[in-house]
């Protein structure tokens, strides 16, 4: 399975079915919701993996159903609101990083939270996020935070609706 997920040459089709073909039946004989919900955890990362955000999604509000601690994770948050982003899902992801920051402040998931703002169309909370980070430790990260945060700026000051 592990060949097939990171075979350059299988089809998407093939993957999801590899991927369906590892993890339900672990999920099916797995004893307690808590196994089935890391089992569904694990999925979830795998389909986020392979650019299939929407069914990660899916996996991943399955697998918070049968083990509601993850949503006192930050990792659990980081990686759902991951996968929101990537799918196109904005203020969805916004929310899941916000929840992770609260748990656990970091340059890197405050970074996304602003990305999120950002594309959310929340400018000017966008802008304060990502100022935050100008002078971080991290130069990337700092360099990108100014770039995004001045962008943020700039759309306010011309009065750009980026709303999707």
């Amino acid at each position: 399975t592990s060949e097939l997920i990171t075979s350059q040459s299988a089809e998407k089709a093939e993957i999801a079915t590899a991927i369906q073909d590892f993890f339900l039946p672990a999920i099916g004989s797995a004893a307690t919701d808590e196994s089935r919900g890391a089992i569904m955890y694990s999925m979830a990362n795998v389909r986020a993996n392979n650019q299939e955000y929407a069914k990660a999604v899916e996996a991943f509000n399955k697998a918070r159903k049968l083990r509601p601690k993850y949503l006192s994770s930050d990792y659990f948050l980081k990686e759902l609101g991951g996968a929101l982003f990537e799918g196109r899902r904005f203020r969805c992801s916004v929310i899941a990083y916000r929840q992770a920051v609260d748990l656990s402040p970091g340059p890197k998931t405050t970074f996304c939270l602003g990305d999120a703002l950002l594309y959310s169309g929340n400018l000017s909370e966008a802008s304060a996020k990502l100022a935050l980070l100008s002078n971080s430790d991290d130069a990337i990260l700092a360099a990108q935070a100014r770039l995004k945060s001045l962008l943020a700026d700039w759309f306010l000051e011309n009065a750009i609706d980026i709303s999707l």
